[in-house]
């Protein structure tokens, strides 16, 4: 996990967006025939800015760094999800997930 997590958003009266999903049918999971892959992604709905962001499943460290980078240079969730991450791996999965 990077960032807030949802309670702590909440606890702060921030107007989030909480966009959550079990998806182990994604190709990050399914080609290894992992059976858990899970994301919850928490937006700021006034500025775009991601608050937080928490994975489990394969490759899960990889998307956090993304996520990380995301957050520390400030992108919107819509500038996060034009970017063109390679495919097929764990990251390409962010667009879907905000």
């Amino acid at each position: 996990m990077v960032g807030m997590t949802e309670e702590q958003a909440q606890k702060e009266k921030l107007d989030i967006t909480v966009n959550y999903a079990s998806v182990p049918n994604w190709y990050a999971a399914k080609h290894l025939g992992e059976k858990t892959y899970a994301y919850k992604v928490i937006i700021d709905n006034k500025t775009d800015l991601i608050l937080g962001a928490h994975l489990i499943g394969p490759n899960a460290e990889e998307t956090i760094n993304v996520f990380a980078v995301a957050m520390q240079a400030g992108l919107q969730a819509k500038d996060l999800k034009t970017i063109p991450l390679v495919f097929p791996s764990a990251s390409s999965d962010i667009a879907k997930m905000i």
